[in-house]
């Protein structure tokens, strides 16, 4: 058997023995992968790069400084919920994702059965970082610039071409 024979025939293996046989397991490690993507992929709010500065640099004056802001509230409250998608936002600050990731993993392996799970985000403006000014008109730049290409679509397009590539 040639080598590429082989390594064919143990990537048969794997996948009869991972998808076709535990497809549970396979479920709970794509939701685990898509949620730690979509943390990853989430900027944390650096007042420096925002756009509502009120004309303070025209006047000489150090960008806007909101008292108490701490970044990280967008990266945690990302959630995973099994059957139906959560609804709340979370008042968890999470700069690293660490927790957010773990508290994911909690519940992806609650899931028993297979079935739907949902990834969400339930911020007012977490449509604003993953796609650009409200209306996403394609004139505007985008808001984020920790993640101008948006956070959600290339999860998605990463896991369709992930699935594409399955045979």
């Amino acid at each position: 058997m040639t080598s590429a024979a082989k390594f064919n025939a143990e990537v048969k293996a794997w996948f009869d023995t991972n998808v076709v046989k535990k497809p549970l397991e396979v479920q709970r490690i794509a939701v685990l992968e898509a949620l730690t993507s979509a943390v990853q992929a989430t900027a944390i709010g650096n007042e420096q790069n925002w756009k509502i500065q009120d004309g303070r640099a025209e006047r000489g004056l150090p960008p806007y400084k909101r008292k108490g802001y701490v970044g990280g509230r967008a990266r945690g409250n990302w959630q995973i919920n099994f059957g139906s998608p959560l609804r709340e936002q979370l008042n968890v600050i999470d700069k690293t994702g660490v927790t957010t990731i773990r508290r994911g993993m909690a519940v992806a392996r609650g899931i028993q059965q297979l079935g739907i799970t949902y990834l969400t985000n339930n911020l007012p403006y977490i449509g604003v970082i993953d796609q650009g000014k409200p209306g996403t008109n394609p004139k505007y730049k985008p808001w984020s610039l920790q993640s101008p290409q948006g956070i959600l679509k290339p999860i998605i397009d990463g896991v369709l071409a992930r699935l594409r590539s399955i045979r």
